[in-house]
């Protein structure tokens, strides 16, 4: 089996992370007091923030980083005709391929694995031009 794949061991990619601003707020199911007395007297910490306060997205941006040079490359294949009188979700048809990277610069085996859906570039000026049109998504989708 022959298997080819968008990049190889020692390419140099660009990829795409969305970074995220967090504004923290009073946390509105405890009014800012960080616990809740239930009708027994029970004191419990309360379970949606932390002391009183949470964390909300204010908004998110995309951004380019790299360059990153690839020192492991993976490969999922699935493929499936599926088995006939069974109805699990595992013996249905399937075909799936998936490549997942990992670069020198975020670790290898135990870094930052990235993915063609998450997006990975060949060079700088695509992967801006994809921010871009992720951010103005992210812009039109807040308004």
């Amino acid at each position: 089996m022959n298997i080819e794949t968008s990049f190889s061991i020692g390419d140099t990619i660009y990829v795409i992370q969305l970074d995220a601003l967090l504004k923290e707020v009073i946390c509105p199911a405890c009014e800012g007091e960080g616990k809740h007395t239930l009708k027994d007297g029970t004191v419990m910490r309360c379970p949606n923030c932390n002391n009183g306060y949470k964390n909300v997205r204010e908004k998110s941006q995309y951004h380019v980083a790299g360059p990153l040079i690839i020192g492991k490359v993976s490969v999922e294949i699935t493929e499936s005709r599926g088995v006939e009188g069974h109805f699990g979700d595992n013996f249905k048809p399937q075909l799936k391929r998936e490549e997942s990277y990992m670069c020198e610069e975020t670790g290898i085996g135990s870094g930052a694995c990235y993915s063609l859906r998450r997006g990975i570039f060949p060079t700088r000026e695509e992967a801006q031009a994809e921010c871009d049109k992720r951010n103005e998504q992210e812009v039109k989708g807040n308004e």
